[in-house]
């Protein structure tokens, strides 16, 4: 399995090349069996992996996001490098989306209490949280010498 592999590699751990990063119907070696999200920042989707390792979904949220929330309502949110979006799992239809300005970087968000998403952005330099009609809840300045990314 390929995500096996990557999840693998990600802890330090390198799997023997010739052999499945997990044996046939096992998702990791200590037998998690959830459903989780993994994030393709290049190919700018976002795959629903079921409890068994099949790739139960794939939605397409925008190139360099990295992360994603499946929503209590069903909906996936997103980030990816303009904006953060909403998206209806059944359908694929955007539900809602804040768009970065020019030369800003969006690579977190997170759902928070109250429907608002707390945004983090680069380039602007700033982490804020948003309500769905787009006006600003908080934000926090962040003080940093690099540039956007």
């Amino acid at each position: 399995m390929v995500i096996g592999a990557t999840c693998l590699a990600v802890r330090g751990q390198t799997p023997a090349a010739t052999q499945q990063a997990f044996p046939g119907g096992v998702v990791s070696a200590s037998g998690i069996t959830h459903v989780f999200l993994a994030h393709s920042p290049v190919q700018g989707k976002v795959y629903k992996i079921a409890a068994n390792g099949d790739i139960a979904a794939v939605y397409t949220v925008g190139t360099k996001g990295e992360d994603s929330w499946l929503l209590p309502n069903g909906r996936l949110l997103a980030s990816h490098n303009g904006g953060v979006r909403e998206i209806d799992t059944a359908t694929g239809a955007t539900t809602w989306e804040y768009t970065a300005g020019p030369g800003v970087e969006v690579h977190s968000c997170q759902p928070l209490p109250g429907d608002r998403v707390l945004i983090c952005e680069c380039g602007s330099k700033r982490l804020f949280e948003i309500n769905r009609d787009h006006t600003i809840a908080h934000e926090i300045l962040l003080a940093s010498t690099q540039p956007t990314h």
